[in-house]
C-alpha cells in the first residue's frame, strides 16, 4: 500500500487515512484504494456526476509525453466520473457506455474499527480501451505521469489527500505539473 500522506492545504488538515495499490496486466490497469475515516456521506450518482462531493478517491494519469490527462474519480458506492483534457476547464467527459467497461468493486465495512472509524476500499479494473485518446497496445513498458487522491468536498471535515504534493493556494487536483512518474514494468 502506498500512502496518500500529503495534505497540501493546511486549513483542510484531517485525521483521515488513505492509501492505494497499483498493478497492471498489460491489458488492464488495476488500482485499489483503502480509506479510514470518520463518516460515510455519499449519494448514488449517475455516471459523470460530481462524485468528488462524496467519500471519493481519484486517479489522474497521462501517458508518455501527453500534456492532456485522464481523471478517473470514484465515490465509495462505485459511481464514476471520467474525463480527458489538458486542464481543469477543458475536459471531455467519456461516455457512460464506455465507462461501464470499468469493473468497480466497492466495499464498506459495516463495523467500526478499533479507532471508531469506518473503513472502506474500492477495487477498480480499468481496461486499456478506456484511454481512447491515447494509442496503447499494452501497458507493459509504458511510461506515464499521474497522481492519486482522496477527497470529500461536502463534508463537515473537508479533506484533500494526495500521493504527490501539490503547491497551490487553494485545493485543485488538476495540477499536472505536480504529477509523479509512473513506469509500468
Amino acid at each position: 500500500k502506498i500512502p496518500l500522506n500529503h495534505q497540501p492545504w493546511e486549513e483542510f488538515a484531517s485525521n483521515i487515512k488513505s492509501s492505494f495499490s497499483i498493478a497492471h496486466s498489460g491489458d488492464f490497469l488495476i488500482v485499489k484504494f483503502y480509506s479510514e475515516e470518520n463518516e460515510i456521506c455519499a449519494s448514488v450518482r449517475k455516471t459523470n456526476e460530481e462524485v468528488s462531493k462524496d467519500n471519493c478517491v481519484e486517479l489522474f494519469i497521462s501517458f508518455d509525453d501527453e500534456q492532456s490527462y485522464y481523471n478517473l474519480e470514484f465515490n465509495c458506492f462505485g459511481n464514476a466520473k471520467v474525463a480527458y483534457g489538458n486542464q481543469r476547464n477543458e475536459r471531455t467527459l467519456l461516455t457512460p457506455s464506455l465507462i461501464d467497461n470499468i469493473k468497480i468493486y466497492p466495499n464498506i465495512e459495516s463495523k467500526l474499527n478499533k479507532y471508531q472509524r469506518i473503513e472502506w476500499n474500492i477495487l477498480i479494473i480499468i481496461p486499456k480501451e478506456i484511454f481512447i485518446f491515447t494509442s496503447i497496445k499494452t501497458l507493459e513498458g509504458i511510461r506515464g505521469r499521474g497522481n492519486f487522491y482522496k477527497c470529500g468536498d461536502n463534508f463537515k471535515q473537508r479533506h484533500f489527500l494526495t500521493w504527490n504534493n501539490i503547491i497551490t493556494e487553494t485545493p485543485d487536483f488538476h495540477q499536472s505539473k505536480f504529477f509523479g512518474d509512473l513506469t509500468f514494468i
